[in-house]
């Protein structure tokens, strides 16, 4: 960077170039000298006197080494500072990710914030910037301290993607990661009302746009038949015209198809059953030229039932325990390669990977109690229970490890347990034959809670329809290492695979493709967010920017060495050539 003079009035020092010019002009003028002989005169050059040969001019090399040495020292005497390395402004750079900033047919308030930023912050040299993408987690774009030449190579990376942007989060990581005299920007596209610290400048680069957009997307299973509801919300401050279609994905049928005029302000709710309960809903906007905000998808609910073996149980337990489970819509009964297992007592138990055991243990002296059971409300199993006021027939004795759910005067009478595979085993004691636990609320609120759970650890994930920014939860089978997703726009990753289980945060909306081995999964993400989707209250506001706020010298360095160690190696070379110097010589 050109270094900056603090003392200008040093340059009146050039004057003295003049003056050592004019003593090698005056002192090398010809004058007339008297000798006895011409003889030792016959090897001397005659200078040029003019005519038409041009012969080189003789500047000596030493004046010209004297003018540059004066030139340096003066240089170095007008006290020169410049920017130079840690010395950098130090400059972080919050840019908002959220899908508001790319709204516009043209021009948006990323592609405006872009240009100013390219003219004000990274076409000068003296800042090191740290870029922080804001969107669901703030995030570093490269590394901390970039000079502006890789920012603005890198700022490309800033897509505005996210279905919404923590700006708060990201100012906290600033304050963590950057210095207390870092110059803070925050670009975005709506103002603030927050008291900012002195050191923060908020520049929003929106402007007012009208928009529809669907707002609410949900699906629940009804018996037979699947429900679904959209709503559809005009933001602007007019009236719109809205075009919707509500399709069956899979075979291009319209479920609903919507034209009509909505009011400013004012929203459209639709309800429709579907009796498809495989088929992929998805929901359309045609008259919006907004298109983050303008569909979504609802894949099916249901996922798959439980698979249950009852063959281990005695003639009496087997068949009321059958009509509970089936009844509850969760469960199906097979003879083999089962999710879930019931047997009455554990010494028939053969451990199966990925199976869960059920065991009932019948005493062969059993107490039974009438009264308040101990009830862990916060265990899967147990939430939503009733108070359990049943005779309950146990045994006394009974001990296993595991954690205690349920017990009655210190005695346990449900435990559950987990290997080192994550499988499980729940243990009940009760004698059946001697309680009437089956003839109460609690027999089949407990079973649902059983199979809810252990659907939910089936390989595949928890649920299939999300809000953009929400995680997604895959359980998966023994062995597997990674998760690959792949985004609606195509992007590749691999998910690390921790205990059976892998995560991710869905931020882009569409469908989503999870593929484990041979096994595939979808699923859906929906943006659903007013806060995105109301972009009439966009606006822009630039205040002025100082980046070296307060005492600027702070950041410039002494850089007077740069002109004094030129100046001391020509000295040397000029008093080389000096003593170097032979008569007749012209130096």
């Amino acid at each position: 960077m050109m270094p900056i003079f603090m003392s200008p009035l040093a340059f009146w020092g050039l004057l003295a170039l003049a003056a050592v010019t004019a003593i090698y002009l005056f002192r090398r003028q010809s004058r007339n000298i008297r000798v006895s002989s011409l003889m030792f005169w016959s090897h001397v050059k005659v200078p040029a006197e003019g005519g038409r040969k041009i012969t080189r001019l003789q500047i000596p090399i030493v004046l010209v080494l004297e003018l540059l040495i004066l030139v340096l020292l003066v240089l170095a005497a007008a006290t020169p500072r410049a920017v130079t390395g840690d010395q950098l402004v130090p400059v972080a750079l919050i840019l908002d990710d959220s899908l508001s900033m790319s709204a516009g047919s043209g021009e948006t308030a990323r592609s405006r914030a872009l240009a100013w930023l390219d003219k004000n912050i990274l076409a000068r040299n003296f800042v090191r910037l740290t870029m922080i993408r804001a969107g669901v987690e703030p995030e570093i774009i490269g590394r901390s301290d970039l000079k502006a030449a890789e920012a603005s190579h890198l700022i490309g990376g800033w897509r505005c993607r996210s279905p919404y942007s923590d700006l708060n989060a990201a100012l906290r990581n600033v304050s963590e990661i950057c210095s207390p005299d870092t110059r803070v920007l925050v670009v975005t596209d709506r103002t603030t009302q927050q008291v900012l610290a002195d050191n923060i400048s908020w520049l929003s680069f929106g402007q007012p746009l009208a928009n529809i957009a669907i707002t609410t997307a949900n699906r629940y299973a009804l018996g037979d038949v699947d429900r679904c509801f959209f709503e559809f919300v005009n933001f602007a401050t007019a009236p719109a015209r809205l075009q919707a279609e509500i399709v069956n994905a899979g075979n291009g049928t319209v479920l609903e198809r919507l034209d009509l005029e909505l009011a400013a302000r004012s929203h459209r709710r639709v309800r429709l059953s579907v009796k498809d309960t495989e088929a992929e809903i998805r929901a359309l906007v045609k008259s919006d030229g907004i298109d983050y905000d303008n569909q979504a998808w609802l894949l099916p609910v249901r996922p798959e039932p439980v698979s249950v073996e009852l063959a281990s149980l005695s003639a009496r337990l087997r068949p009321l325990l059958e009509r509970t489970l089936t009844s509850s819509g969760l469960a199906a009964v097979v003879a083999s390669g089962s999710h879930l297992a019931f047997f009455e007592g554990a010494g028939e138990i053969t451990p199966v990977s990925g199976r869960w055991n059920f065991v009932i243990h019948n005493a062969t002296q059993p107490v039974t109690v009438r009264g308040s059971v101990a009830v862990d409300k916060n265990h899967p199993l147990l939430g939503g229970l009733p108070k359990v006021l049943a005779a309950w027939a146990f045994d006394r004795n009974f001990s296993v490890a595991g954690q205690p759910l349920m017990s009655v005067a210190g005695v346990p009478l449900l435990i559950a347990a987990e290997d080192s595979h994550g499988d499980r085993t729940i243990f009940l004691n009760l004698t059946a034959d001697r309680s009437n636990l089956h003839a109460t609320a609690v027999w089949p609120v407990f079973f649902w809670n059983l199979l809810n759970w252990r659907q939910q650890a089936n390989p595949g994930p928890t649920q299939f329809n999300y809000r953009s920014g929400m995680e997604v939860k895959v359980n998966l089978p023994t062995g597997v290492k990674n998760l690959k997703v792949i985004s609606p726009s195509g992007r590749e990753t691999e998910i690390p695979v921790w205990r059976r289980n892998a995560g991710f945060i869905v931020r882009e909306p569409g469908i989503y493709s999870l593929q484990s081995g041979e096994m595939n999964w979808k699923t859906a993400a929906n943006l659903n967010s007013v806060e995105e989707s109301d972009l009439t209250g966009l606006q822009t506001s630039l205040p002025e920017i100082e980046l070296a706020s307060g005492d600027a010298s702070r950041y410039f360095s002494d850089v007077r060495w740069w002109f004094i160690v030129p100046a001391l190696l020509l000295l040397i070379l000029h008093q080389w050539l000096l003593r170097q110097g032979r008569p007749g010589h012209v130096y």
